[in-house]
């Protein structure tokens, strides 16, 4: 029979693995030398990791909370963009932190933004990017404008008479674009354009999503 189990002796330690606050010990009881970067497992924080340039990167759960939703907000303001302008992509970026990571997903939001607001600074006042041409003609007689007639190119002119705005809806060119020319005339089957007032002229041209 081997020896009787002994009750621990006050001051004895949990040995070989740890002492009684937390530090790792050797065989002997000695605690490990500082050396091997040993941290007490009471202070250590809650973490995970994610991915940053495919390396596994540990982070919060407040980091990674901030990447999830600057990264929905990135996505979002891209997917608007890219319903304009299919083949819109955000300026690349370079980072190796979670830190970095969040502020170039905040960076792309920001540049889709701006991208939005340039493909739509000559829009239709109170209309919606995402209508098609049907749903925009019917928004346009819906308040106010009257047919006028075809456009010089195939298309057709609207104009509210109480308010002296304009639109032509155009079908895009079979050639192009020129230099010179807005290359939203040619991201769908159908763009328009509009101008305020009589006096006032033409906006660039605005594109019309390929649905009713």
């Amino acid at each position: 029979m081997g020896e009787p189990t002994r009750p621990f002796e006050d001051g004895a330690k949990f040995n070989p693995y740890h002492d009684e606050i937390g530090r790792f010990t050797n065989a002997d009881g000695a605690t490990a030398p500082s050396g091997d970067h040993t941290r007490v497992a009471q202070a250590r924080r809650p973490s995970s990791t994610v991915r940053i340039g495919g390396e596994p990167v540990e982070a919060t759960p407040a980091e990674i909370m901030r990447l999830s939703n600057a990264t929905s907000a990135a996505n979002a303001a891209t997917a608007r963009v890219r319903e304009i302008d299919p083949n819109w992509r955000p300026s690349p970026q370079m980072y190796e932190s979670v830190e970095g990571a969040i502020l170039a997903r905040e960076a792309e939001a920001r540049e889709a933004e701006a991208r939005f607001q340039e493909l739509r600074r000559d829009a239709i006042p109170n209309t919606s990017p995402g209508w098609g041409a049907n749903r925009l003609g019917k928004e346009l007689r819906d308040h106010g404008y009257v047919y006028q007639g075809p456009a010089r190119s195939p298309g057709e002119v609207y104009k509210n008479d109480e308010t002296g705005e304009q639109v032509r809806i155009m079908r895009r060119p079979l050639s192009g674009p020129s230099r010179n020319e807005t290359p939203q005339k040619f991201y769908n089957e159908n763009y328009y354009r509009y101008r305020p007032a009589d006096d006032q002229p033409w906006g660039a041209a605005i594109t019309i999503p390929d649905k009713h």
